[in-house]
């Protein structure tokens, strides 16, 4: 025996997920791109009070030595070296002169350098404490800036051993005892230097490094080797050095080798240096975590050299051998020492990348820095108490501002703000300052406005702080992220044995909680626009426009989420999210989420709308590269436009229009024409009950039919039941066709006013009313067409051939509600 399978279930179209697009933005976004890209500053130069720094947006910066942005400084054209004495003068060479100007003020003006000297054929220059030394290809020269007096050695002297020796202390101030006494009255005529004595090596300086304290040491190169010398008197007498670090630099007031080895003051030893060795210009990198730190050294742009005392260490001056001998090294039970120096700390040893979100944990299109920006700083001061805390006095930290242009200017902070956290997003600076009871104050500004304090957070918010934004201004705080453990009681046990009490069981349950706060976007200042959303067990988050937020969120290991949270609801849209191999989310501007790879921009991605066909060709346009992503989590079997208008149905009509067929019960009710073999025509009314079954791909009609007969008070009565295969896949008709059997007549018959029938014989000349209003089976075959006016509401047409002891047909219209 055979036996019918089973009827499977109709897949339905899945549709994509969608979210009520939002127009209007925050007043002060503002979306002109600034052309700076933050890197590790270029420090120039430093002096005792003043330094020097060139910027990632090419322009060249003094700073006082706390970090204050002073202004930007205009160097000469051609500037090749620059350098900064003990009186804050600034000294440039060009290639040809030496420029000077008196302060950074003067330097800020266009013409604020004035030529002092002129020094063309330059090979290597340095300079400190108002000595400046020089090269040219025969000459070193060493100027002293304050009286202007010159003092030339010929490069040739570095390699004559007899001129090396007669440049030691010892023979140089015999010589000058014995000048002493056979000098009399000088004129004040300038003195030309002795001409150098020939050599048969030809040399040249290629470097030169110049200390404050007037030590200073110059490399010379010959065809045949390099040697390297030392002075400790401001050039007056040289002892060669053989263990020199093979990089060496002029930086912070020391000369190094830009590591770990530091040139000691007295200039005979090369220290190792402990503890952090980090660069000043770390502190001027955009990082956003603000860290209490040390007190700064007053002195730190011109840091003093380690000393360290090595016992049985001492430099030999015996014969001309010795007077070139090296720098002595430390003993073997020494070489291990090491000087503390106190290095600036940096503010956070995360660098500007590492603060950033990955693109796994934001998967969203990131928006670039636009407008108004801050984010470079200098950190607080203070004097930590024993418990590590900021108990002393706090200096005013200041603040620096990057303009669209990418210039710097300096901006403070609010009164006794101890700043935690800095940074902008889209031309909204937010700032955040140590309050009580383990909270911070955040503050907000503008290009135009000053520091307003719009709300409090908890202390979390200060770790880890990102800033993300949406395209309307909408922005998402997130901080620091901890477990949190809560006993849950589960309900008791059901026991066999009645006369056992039930025990509740406990469960423990650890979830991941992070800090997160979302700002509406709306002007500053304004009353409830800051919310704090609890975000359990977070992946990600994708802030969407009008104070949205979508996070990715895992319930279980095995379960990803897609969770809308507005001001008004929260609610899982997507309850299995899986984007591989898809890089990220977005909302597209119809308000569908859609899986992107990365390979357009956010605006594009925004802007991306379902394909639209060509009125003249006919075609499609060229689809987005998004994938729109369903509500199941898998992509969409709709585009965003058919999902969109079913989403906006009112509740309990979100299915209408997405199946095969129409799942909901019907009502239709029409009126038509009826047409028969015997030339029959006569009016009549319906009205059928519509039930939907196998999910709407079929429904069951209960129908009642009356209709005219051949006078007006003459009425037929047929009741059918119908079974009807439907289509409801066009997007503005649907069609149904089907049979049914019934019992009734087709239409009304009134015998007496029938001229054509017999009164007295009835099987005499029948008319063709008198057929069509016998009682009997009546059997009907249907084919009807409905035009959507909206998914509830439908125009329906219907043409049905009726059997029987006649044939006939209707022509009906009517309409069609579904509940």
């Amino acid at each position: 025996m055979a036996y019918a399978e089973e009827e499977t279930e109709a897949k339905k179209p899945v549709r994509a997920a969608w979210i009520m697009p939002m127009e209007g933005q925050a007043p002060w976004l503002d979306t002109r791109k600034t052309e700076v890209t933050f890197s590790e500053p270029e420090w120039l130069a430093s002096g005792k009070s003043l330094a020097l720094f060139k910027h990632s947006d090419g322009h060249v910066y003094a700073a006082d030595a706390t970090l204050k942005l002073l202004g930007r400084v205009i160097l000469p054209e051609q500037a090749s070296w620059v350098s900064v004495d003990d009186q804050g003068r600034i000294l440039v060479h060009d290639g040809a002169r030496l420029l000077v100007a008196q302060s950074w003020e003067d330097a800020a003006q266009a013409n604020g350098f004035v030529p002092v000297l002129d020094i063309p054929n330059v090979k290597a220059m340095d300079g400190a404490g108002g000595l400046l030394a020089y090269a040219d290809a025969t000459n070193l020269s060493i100027v002293d800036l304050t009286t202007g007096s010159i003092k030339r050695i010929a490069v040739s002297d570095f390699f004559d051993d007899a001129k090396c020796a007669a440049m030691t202390p010892e023979a140089i101030q015999q010589a000058e005892a014995e000048a002493a006494k056979k000098t009399k009255k000088k004129s004040k005529a300038k003195v030309e230097p002795p001409a150098p004595t020939s050599s048969t090596q030809v040399a040249d300086v290629t470097d030169i490094w110049w200390r404050a304290d007037g030590t200073g040491i110059v490399r010379v190169r010959s065809l045949l080797n390099v040697r390297t010398f030392i002075t400790r008197d401001g050039g007056k007498s040289w002892t060669a050095l053989n263990d020199a670090p093979r990089t060496l630099m002029h930086q912070y007031g020391w000369i190094w080798d830009g590591v770990d080895r530091v040139l000691s003051a007295d200039g005979k030893h090369w220290v190792q240096v402990c503890g952090p060795k980090i660069s000043v210009t770390d502190r001027l990198k955009p990082t956003y975590s603000l860290k209490p730190s040390l007190p700064l050294p007053s002195d730190w742009l011109a840091l003093p050299s380690p000393v360290l005392e090595v016992p049985g260490v001492a430099e030999t001056a015996e014969g001309a051998n010795a007077a070139v001998s090296p720098v002595a090294e430390p003993d073997s039970s020494s070489a291990s020492a090491c000087v503390e120096v106190p290095m600036i700390p940096a503010a956070s040893e995360a660098s500007p990348e590492t603060q950033k979100p990955a693109a796994t944990s934001l998967y969203a299109p990131e928006i670039p820095e636009t407008g108004f920006r801050v984010g470079l700083y200098r950190d607080a001061v203070c004097s930590p108490s024993e418990a590590g805390e900021c108990t002393g006095d706090i200096s005013k930290p200041g603040a620096w501002q990057v303009l669209p242009d990418g210039n710097l200017e300096p901006m403070t902070l609010p009164d006794s703000c101890l700043p935690v956290f800095i940074g902008s997003s889209q031309g909204l600076g937010i700032l955040m300052c140590k309050a009580p009871a383990g909270e911070v104050t955040v503050y907000v500004r503008t290009a135009e406005t000053d520091w307003i304090a719009e709300t409090v957070l908890p202390e979390s918010f200060a770790q880890d702080t990102r800033i993300l934004s949406a395209a309307d201004g909408t922005i998402v705080l997130t901080g620091a992220c901890a477990d949190e453990t809560t006993e849950i009681e589960l309900p008791a046990p059901v026991e066999e044995d009645p006369d056992v009490m039930p025990v509740p069981v406990t469960m423990t349950r650890t979830v991941n909680v992070c800090s997160t706060a979302v700002r509406l976007p709306e002007a500053v200042s304004q009353p409830d626009i800051w919310r704090i959303e609890r975000v359990e067990n977070a992946h990600g988050y994708i802030p969407l426009n009008g104070g949205r937020l979508l996070t990715i969120e895992a319930p279980d290991p095995a379960q990803r989420q897609l969770v809308l949270r507005a001001t008004d609801k929260t609610e899982a849209i997507v309850d299995h999210f899986d984007p591989s191999p898809w890089q990220g989310l977005v909302m597209t501007g119809e308000g569908c989420l859609a899986l992107y790879d990365g390979s357009v921009s956010p605006d594009v991605l925004y802007q991306s709308v379902s394909p639209v066909a060509d009125p003249e060709t006919g075609l499609a346009s060229e689809p987005m590269p998004v994938k729109l992503l369903s509500v199941e989590g898998r992509l969409a079997d709709l585009d965003c436009a058919s999902s969109r208008a079913i989403a906006e149905l009112p509740p309990g009509e979100e299915d209408l229009g997405i199946d095969i067929g129409d799942d909901h019960y019907g009502l239709r009710a029409g009126a038509g024409g009826f047409f028969t073999m015997d030339d029959v025509q006569t009016w009549f009314m319906r009205i059928e009950a519509l039930i939907p079954i196998y999910h709407g791909n079929y429904e069951v009609g209960l129908m009642y039919r009356m209709a005219g007969g051949n006078t007006s008070s003459s009425f037929g009565h047929l009741g059918i039941v119908s079974v009807r295969w439907r289509y409801d896949n066009f997007e503005l008709f649907d069609f149904a066709v089907g049979a049914g059997i019934g019992y009734g007549s087709m239409c009304g018959y009134d015998k007496t006013a029938d001229p054509a029938a017999n009164d007295e014989d009835d099987t005499t000349i029948p008319s063709g009313y008198a057929k069509c209003s016998q009682l009997s089976m009546r059997y009907l075959i249907s084919g009807i067409a409905t035009y959507k006016i909206t998914p509830r509401w439908k125009i329906y047409m219907g043409a049905e051939l009726l059997g029987g002891t006649n044939w006939g047909f209707d022509i009906s219209g009517g309409l069609e509600v579904r509940f």
